[in-house]
């Protein structure tokens, strides 16, 4: 094992409730056991169709070891007005994940 450097980056956030962050280039396992994600990492918050970011969509890693606008926390709240509508924002790009097509014996 590789001894951690005394800073080794920002402890991971883990997301809101109602919520979701989305961990650039790590798998879903890894976000479970990694601890410390890297300087100038980004990470950036997602909502449910239904709800809308409240705070800082986006967080960097800064060199102090601390998330930036950490003062301002992040949550996902039901959008003003919501009647069975997804909330107006812009289309985002969803990430496709390669699946291994199954193939039936």
């Amino acid at each position: 094992m590789l001894s951690p450097s005394p800073t080794p980056g920002c402890q991971i956030i883990h997301p809101p409730r109602d919520g979701g962050i989305r961990y650039r280039g790590l798998t879903p396992e890894e976000v479970q056991s990694v601890r410390f994600l890297p300087f100038d990492y980004e990470i950036e918050y997602v909502c449910r169709p239904d709800r809308e970011i409240v705070g800082p969509k986006v967080r960097k890693c800064q060199r102090n070891g601390t998330w930036t606008a950490m003062g301002h926390p992040s949550r996902c709240r039901e959008c003003p007005g919501h009647r069975h509508h997804h909330c107006h924002r812009p289309r985002a790009h969803h990430h496709h994940h390669p699946h291994k097509p199954s193939t039936s014996p």
